[in-house]
């Protein structure tokens, strides 16, 4: 039978067998016997308490192991019937120090255990009666052994709750520290997310407000929510003038309002269109303007991103009609010279961010899917694709292969978040020109396109 203490057993050991070796000493020394130098009695109590200075040099982490308390606890008893049997004190207090015994057996243990140890010492009680030629049926032997295991059984029973209560407060430690962690871990990640995501807005926002493309969004009711430093220079209009109304109220933006219920109804239809805004100081100039959805990272529409550039070198008065129509004819013409840009992104906010990067100086054409993107490639017969790896469908991998079936050297730059995938052979061997690692300097990108378009 295992018997097994708590972690502080050893001080609680060592404390009810000094109990012990004063009960005995002090039985033995009343006894007829005596405790005189040299005698039996004496030796007994001498190596009884020179064993518990033994003990006290032991590591406490030994008391773990079973076999240490179980060879202490039959030390014990050997050493106290001894004593009964040398001194005959058989019906003598002498009784005590086995309730001390199962006392110290009881500390940390179950019910079981306890009247395993009182059985030990009932069964070596017993046996030293009828050596001394007592008799089982003598009234102070029936009463003593049913109270020995009476004790065991209370002592058992309080030592099990004990040792139970114990064991529930190191469990709601436990979670309390897990608890702990995770709540710690939860803030440090809380906290990177907050510096990555406020890093990122930086870095979009440098870029918006850094271009000189003209961009608005407008969401799902008509209200304009963004109006970038580009857009008030090609108007006129201060950010805080516009931002908050409705786009139907402002004057100047009449004719692009009458888009928003087509472009609301089916963008992925919408053409680039030519239109005409009114200026703050009441001059209308011709602008070219290409729209695409924002939404939240699950498909949500939230809104339309209207980007426009000036025609400035067709900028007419309010109500030259005819110079408008003149001016949107030559645009087209002068465009069919520009270099081609097919932008392959499925992130609206970024496809964003490249159009305005490149706007002006090329003619710019967006792709959200894969298979978009190779119409893209078969009618437009762009130049140059600026094409991301992971989106929904077909990945960049794939499109990469299928667009050589119409140009078997197309010009891909790639902008992707995947790390891994620059030192992929397949990107290796294909027409890839240059990869940039998302977040990256928008600059850096701008003159890797004029490099490879001039």
């Amino acid at each position: 039978m295992k018997l097994a203490f708590s972690q502080n057993q050893k001080g609680i050991i060592l404390v009810f067998r000094w109990l012990q070796i004063l009960t005995v000493t002090i039985l033995i020394s009343t006894s007829s016997a005596g405790i005189s130098l040299g005698s039996p009695g004496y030796s007994l109590a001498l190596f009884f308490f020179l064993s518990n200075f033994i003990l006290f040099i032991i590591p406490r982490n030994q008391f773990d192991r079973p076999w240490l308390p179980m060879a202490i606890f039959l030390l014990d008893v050997s050493i106290i019937s001894t004593a009964i049997y040398l001194t005959g004190q058989f019906t003598s207090g002498f009784y005590i120090v086995y309730l001390l015994l199962i006392f110290m057996a009881a500390v940390g243990q179950d019910l079981k255990g306890t009247l395993f140890a009182a059985a030990i010492a009932a069964g070596i009680y017993t046996w030293i009666g009828l050596e001394k030629g007592f008799s089982l049926l003598e009234t102070g032997f029936l009463i003593r052994i049913p109270f020995l295991f009476l004790v065991a059984f209370f002592s058992g029973i309080l030592s099990q709750r004990s040792r139970l209560q114990k064991i529930e407060r190191e469990r709601m430690e436990q979670i309390r520290r897990d608890l702990q962690v995770r709540l710690e871990m939860a803030t440090e990640k809380e906290e990177l997310a907050y510096e990555k995501i406020l890093t990122l807005y930086e870095y979009n926002e440098n870029i918006l407000q850094s271009i000189e493309q003209g961009v608005m969004v407008v969401d799902l009711s008509g209200k304009v929510i963004v109006f970038n430093r580009g857009a008030e220079k090609i108007t006129g209009y201060k950010s805080r003038e516009i931002c908050g109304k409705p786009l139907s109220e402002l004057k100047g933006f009449i004719k692009i309002s009458l888009y928003l219920p087509e472009w609301k109804k089916d963008i992925g239809r919408a053409k680039d269109v030519l239109t005409e805004i009114a200026t703050a100081t009441h001059k209308v100039i011709p602008i070219e303007v290409s729209v695409s959805l924002l939404k939240y990272p699950q498909g949500l529409n939230t809104g339309i991103i209207v980007i426009f550039k000036e025609l400035l070198e067709h900028q007419i008065d309010l109500g030259e009609g005819a110079k408008g129509e003149r001016s949107s004819q030559m645009t087209f013409s002068s465009e069919e010279a520009m270099k081609k840009i097919l932008i392959v992104e499925d992130d609206a906010h970024t496809s964003l961010l490249y159009q305005e990067l490149l706007a002006g100086g090329y003619q710019v054409f967006v792709a959200t899917d894969g298979l978009a993107a190779l119409r893209r490639i078969r009618d437009e017969k762009p130049d140059l694709v600026i094409l991301d790896i992971k989106m929904p469908g077909m990945n960049g991998i794939e499109i990469l292969e299928k667009s050589k079936k119409y140009n078997q050297n197309l010009p891909f730059i790639i902008c992707t978040g995947a790390r891994l995938l620059k030192d992929d052979p397949d990107l290796k061997s294909s027409n890839v020109k240059a990869f940039f690692e998302k977040p990256f300097i928008a600059h850096d990108l701008k003159s890797e396109v004029d490099q490879l378009l001039q």
